[in-house]
């Protein structure tokens, strides 16, 4: 859960492994084995990463189902254009049929993370 969640907020969050990396303070070699190889992260660089990610470290790892599960009216932001852009580009991905949704992320995060 935890790989898919990281890899999937950092896209929505639009950071490349390599910046995502360089904001917690780890090698992006490191980064790419909590994405793919399931390494898991320490508490700490979980806790950077959650920050990063706009997140909640429950959320990353499974136990919640909310991204922003953390954040309170009181620490809640007006939205950018940026939030706004990459809420739509959310919302189009969930229109995708079930059965063609892989065939789409196997085209589109290369180019994602291509143009990023």
């Amino acid at each position: 859960m935890l790989q898919e969640r990281l890899k999937e907020m950092r896209l929505i969050s639009g950071l490349t492994q390599a910046e995502l990396a360089r904001r917690i303070g780890v090698g992006r070699d490191l980064y790419n084995k909590y994405e793919r190889a399931g390494t898991q992260p320490s508490n700490e660089t979980l806790v950077f990463l959650a920050n990063e990610l706009n997140s909640s470290v429950d959320y990353l790892l499974g136990k919640s189902d909310n991204p922003a599960s953390h954040i309170t009216s009181e620490t809640k932001k007006e939205p950018t254009l940026h939030d706004e852009l990459v809420q739509e580009f959310a919302d189009l991905i969930k229109l995708v049929p079930a059965e063609k949704l892989s065939k789409v992320k196997n085209l589109l995060f290369p180019t994602v993370d291509a143009i990023i």
